[in-house]
């Protein structure tokens, strides 16, 4: 271990020069002065030079262990990580679940290295023939290597990256999808409890790349494919592991087994999967409780393949008939009840259902879930949160989300709606640290995908954002508030007419009158026909055609702060009816300090939970550390 002391003159940790007097990094002519508390990360890590530093060890050296939650060090972990330019697979800082974080990088104080660089001069440099140790030392040392890479079992230096793509479907047999998709999902979600173990789960194939393409898209160091073959009441599941590096093969196997046992297949290849990348374990990976019988797991998974493809009340309603089926079948098991509920949560979003009468479906069925099955209940939380969300109980919901997010099986629907919350309550840096960590989870999904790139917007970041929603577009995300927030980001970029593009295809495809749109960005740019737009968005609000967010944006841009905190003040009455994130965006500044906007704060609770978290505004997002 290095010892701080050694450190106060400076040190070198990869590209980087460290002046801790001066409190910057340097690398070439780039200089940055992180903030305070991303500075001390940084030190903290640096002085245990490869050692892991548990996240308690971190809160108590950097908040003086006062009780809080995780997001403050989430947050300086992704300012860190930007400051150094680390991307996956991250080459500075690595995180091991449930263990800590470490620094990759060797750390050598400046002292050290000009001590060294003053004893080894041209002068002294030793001649050649003087050197004949050299040789078979580096030939060890490279047989070490070489044993240590391709060793079958080795122990990981570090926690290993695995890319699941979609699994083939080589059945003969018509209709077999739903069994391949939910075999791949559940491999997923066990492989995701697995210490040692970070999983990207891919919904693209990637069929036109090679493996070490695939690898770099994902940010990943193992690529893991396979097939699922049914012939009458048999299957032959195959996978093949790669190494993302350089393409080769690291292991090829074929499972085969009855139809009945694809439960057992499925742990039995998550457990392959461990023991060919960790080394054989006494224990096995965490898997969901077993269902008492093929029938219901099979409905199980018939309702997953609903529920995945939701995209009109039909299959949100056939998902939830067939999670109800699967109760019939095996009223003991859990996960059917977890999925029952989260489909009733959605439902008020496809069609129309009061979020009253949701939340009471919702929660009936998670009652009756966990008193069966108890491992749900820390999944179960989120959907506890998000109605407490709904409610405005805006304390009650973090706890509630912050089980969710710390169980052993993480959804990223867990994390995205966390991170709504965080944005709710004007936490947008801790709202993009929760999102990122959904994307990282899974990188090809468009809702996924999209919320980051809205996260980016609400901090004024439009270059990342930009990025981020292109790639959203490719995925098939849409949707009003992301499509507006997409518009937002466009014309702070100066792409205007491509904004106003957006902004109407919006509203036509929905079937909704968009004659405000024109006037509206006409007074974007010719502020004398503000009240010709105030006038169009007053009639069509009034015709109840205009969505409350586009009245509010629309005002609030046009500098209309007194109509636009009338808007604003409906939150008091009807709870939160649009996505609340937007009050504190750069552009809402006027509206905050108009002069009821504290008061409203006060109404809809968030003064209240500012004070209990200790949170301060820094000047983009509120800082919490409570």
């Amino acid at each position: 271990m290095t010892d701080n002391s050694d450190l106060s003159a400076g040190f070198r940790t990869g590209d980087w020069l460290v002046y801790p007097a001066r409190r910057v990094i340097v690398r070439d002519d780039e200089e940055f002065t992180p903030e305070p508390k991303v500075f001390d990360l940084l030190e903290t890590l640096a002085s245990r030079n490869g050692d892991i530093v548990s996240k308690d060890e971190l809160i108590e050296t950097l908040w003086d262990n006062r009780a809080m939650s995780d997001e403050p060090l989430d947050a300086c972990l992704y300012k860190l990580r930007k400051a150094l330019g680390d991307k996956r697979p991250y080459r500075y800082i690595e995180t091991l679940p449930r263990r800590g974080y470490r620094l990759k990088t060797p750390v050598e104080p400046l002292e050290a290295i000009d001590a060294r660089d003053a004893r080894v001069s041209p002068e002294s440099e030793p001649e050649p023939q003087q050197s004949g140790w050299l040789l078979p030392a580096l030939g060890a040392a490279v047989l070490a290597i070489i044993i240590w890479t391709v060793w079958p079992g080795k122990p990981p230096e570090s926690d290993t990256v695995i890319g699941v793509l979609p699994f083939e479907n080589l059945s003969a047999m018509e209709g077999n999808d739903y069994l391949v998709g939910g075999f791949k999902e559940e491999l997923v979600n066990t492989l995701h409890t697995v210490p040692g173990l970070s999983i990207v789960n891919s919904r693209l194939s990637y069929d036109d790349l090679e493996t070490t393409e695939v690898a770099r898209k994902l940010g990943v160091s193992v690529v893991l494919q396979g097939s699922v073959q049914r012939v009458g009441e048999n299957l032959k599941i195959s996978f093949v592991m790669s190494d993302g590096d350089d393409g080769s093969v690291m292991v090829s196997e074929l499972m085969e087994g009855r139809v009945e046992s694809l439960f057992e297949l499925q742990s039995e290849l998550a457990t392959a999967v461990r023991g060919h990348i960790l080394g054989e374990a006494d224990q096995e990976p965490i898997t969901r409780k077993k269902p008492t019988s093929f029938r219901a797991y099979d409905t199980y998974m018939r309702g997953l393949y609903a529920f995945d493809r939701r995209g009109t009340a039909t299959s949100l309603d056939d998902a939830i008939a067939l999670f109800k089926e699967t109760i019939e079948i095996d009223p003991d098991f859990g996960p059917a009840y977890l999925k029952l509920a989260t489909s009733y949560t959605l439902l008020p979003t496809y069609r129309s259902m009061s979020m009253s009468e949701a939340s009471e479906l919702a929660l009936s069925a998670l009652d009756r879930g966990t008193a069966v099955d108890p491992s749900i209940d820390e999944a179960a939380s989120a959907v506890r949160g998000f109605f407490h969300h709904m409610d405005m109980d805006w304390l009650s919901a973090e706890v509630e989300y912050r089980r969710a997010v710390d169980a052993d099986i993480v959804d990223p629907t867990s994390l995205l709606w966390y991170s709504r919350m965080l944005a709710s309550v004007g936490r947008l840096d801790d709202s993009l640290s929760v999102a990122i960590r959904a994307r990282e989870m899974d990188p090809t999904s468009a809702m996924v995908t999209g919320r980051v790139a809205m996260a980016y917007t609400w901090i004024g970041d439009y270059e990342n954002a930009n990025e981020l929603f292109e790639r959203a577009n490719e995925l098939g995300a849409g949707g009003q508030t992301y499509l507006l927030a997409y518009a937002l980001c466009l014309y702070q970029r100066g792409e205007i007419g491509k904004s106003l593009a957006v902004t109407a295809g919006a509203f036509e495809a929905a079937g909704i009158n968009a004659e405000w749109v024109a006037p509206l960005f006409a007074a974007f740019e010719n502020p004398e026909l503000a009240s010709e737009a105030l006038a169009q968005l007053d009639e069509s609000a009034m015709s109840g055609t205009l969505p409350i967010q586009v009245s509010l944006v629309g005002r609030v841009l046009l500098g209309d702060i007194e109509s636009a905190f009338g808007v604003a003040s409906r939150l008091a009455d009807e709870g939160e009816i649009f996505e609340m994130d937007l009050l504190f965006i750069p552009q809402f500044k006027p509206l905050r300090e108009y002069e009821g906007f504290d008061g409203l704060m006060s109404e809809v609770g968030l003064t209240d939970y500012w004070q209990q978290k200790q949170c301060t505004w820094q000047g983009r997002s509120f800082a919490c550390e409570g």
